[in-house]
Formats: C-alpha cells, structure tokens, sequence
C-alpha cells in the first residue's frame, strides 16, 4: 500500500510544481458502471411447471453502480495532459446465487465498496467549442469490501440469515477511455467520457457480521473458525482446515482457497472542469 501513497506524491508534487507556469484543471466527476456483457458472477435455479426447473448463469460486476470522484488535469504539451483521479463506488446489490424450488428460496446476494486512485495520461486534441481525447491510467484501489448477504426460507419461513465483510489483496489495473470536452466559457469545461475498467480482486478474508437461526440471533455462539476465513493460494495438511486436517482448532479463523471477484465494468461519466491559471496561459 506504501507505494500507491508514493505514486500519489510523486504525481501531486508534479502538479505543485507547475501549477502556476501551466493550465491546470480540477473537477467532480459522477458516472455509473455497467458490468461487462460476458462477465459471469453467479447462477440461479428457478421452478418451471411444477417439478421442471432451469439452471441459468447471472451476468454482474461488483463494480456495477454509482462512482462519484475528482479529478486533476496537468497540461504539459498542446496534445498532452497528465491526469490523476479519485474515485468512490458504491455498488449495486447483485444476485450471486439465486434457488427457488419447492417452496425452499435459497439467495446470496453482494454489494462492493471501493476507492481508487487512478494516474495516467490523455491525448488531447483541442477545438474552440468541442474538443476530444482519449485516457488510459492505472487503477490503484485503496479500499475494497463486499457485503454478502445470504438467507435461505421454506414456505416463507426463515431457516437463517447471515451477513459477511469480504476484504480483497490489493491487484493493480487498468482504465481507459475516448470522450469530448465542451467549452462552456474561459473557465468551465463539461466533460462526456465512456471508459472501461478492468480490475479482477482476490479474496484476502471474510468475517461474519450477522447470523441468526429462525429468527434468533446465535452470532456470539458461532465459533472462530465459522464466522470468519482467511484466503490463500494453497492449502496443505497443516492448514487449519478440516477437509484437508484433521487437527484443525476452532479457536481461530478457517484456511481456504482464495478465489477472485470481477471489479470490471463500463463507464458512462459526466465531468465539470474548471480551468486555474486560465488569465495567465491565455
């Protein structure tokens, strides 16, 4: 994590630097993400006359939803521009798993946070009313979590419920975009991006925030091993695991396999631009 504050000084004394020998833009940006059309993330099962059911996948991101930010353009060439971006996701409600068979509903749901720093560079090309570029930059997330929620009931009679905090490891990616900047006056710029992020994250640990049984909550009764999870890459016979060792201690979390949820998405983004130091460049 050191190095992504690292990144973040290096760029931001760059623009201090040149703050008041070159035009430098700052802005709020507001978009929302659309998941990728062949971006799997869960399956449902539903009853179909009587004793026939389907079996069908559920397209989703945990990225999908509203992403508020700010964002800082640093003009260096006619053509060039450095750019540094802040972004908040706060994500959709997604079905990962979804059964409804013989009156027994089964539903695991999830929705991600996340905030990311994103570096890069854009290629302008400049008119008087309209102008077009086009972005690539890294994504570096601070943060990410996921809520999951799952519930399961038998003729609308809870069987249990319970919520759990995915945390992620930290997986570098990648954005990139095409857009054009209208010229409201000297000062004011209103910006119209569509971007694609792309950004897959690997399961660090899960802790259990809720769990009730018919109605009544056993939370405090669930023992370590139960509520939470640490992820690795591999697991062995000393892994405190008891598929794979039979001396496990349930006095501490549980060893799995970590596995990856997609962060990917398309953008839709709106930005409002002001321009500093516009008297002095013009």
């Amino acid at each position: 994590m050191r190095y992504i504050y690292l990144i973040f000084l290096i760029f931001s004394s760059y623009f201090s630097n040149f703050i008041f020998s070159q035009k430098v833009e700052i802005g709020t940006t507001i978009a929302y993400s659309f998941p990728n059309s062949n971006a799997i993330i869960g399956k449902q099962e539903m009853d179909i006359n009587g004793n026939q059911y389907s079996i069908s996948n559920i397209i989703g991101s945990f990225s999908s939803g509203l992403n508020y930010g700010l964002t800082t353009n640093l003009k260096i060439h006619e053509h060039v521009k450095l750019c540094l971006g802040f972004d908040f996701l706060k994500g959709n409600e997604i079905i990962l798993y979804n059964y409804d068979v013989n009156d027994t509903i089964l539903k695991i749901s999830g929705k991600g946070i996340q905030q990311r720093f994103s570096p890069g560079v854009i290629f302008y090309f400049p008119a008087k009313k309209v102008s077009f570029y086009a972005k690539t930059s890294l994504v570096l997330p601070l943060t990410t979590e996921t809520e999951i929620t799952e519930s399961k009931s038998s003729n609308d009679i809870s069987i249990y419920h319970s919520k759990k905090r995915l945390d992620y490891n930290f997986n570098l990616g990648f954005q990139y975009a095409i857009g054009a900047e209208l010229n409201l006056n000297k000062s004011l710029k209103l910006s119209l991006s569509m971007e694609s992020l792309l950004n897959s994250m690997t399961l660090q640990s899960s802790k259990m925030t809720e769990f009730s049984q018919n109605g009544i909550d056993i939370l405090a009764n669930q023992s370590e091993y139960t509520k939470n999870s640490n992820f690795h890459k591999n697991l062995n016979n000393f892994s405190n695991n008891l598929a794979y060792n039979n001396f496990t201690t349930s006095d501490k979390a549980k060893d799995d396999l970590t596995f990856n949820h997609d962060f990917s998405s398309f953008l839709l983004k709106f930005s409002l631009i002001y321009v500093l130091n516009s008297k002095i460049q013009d």
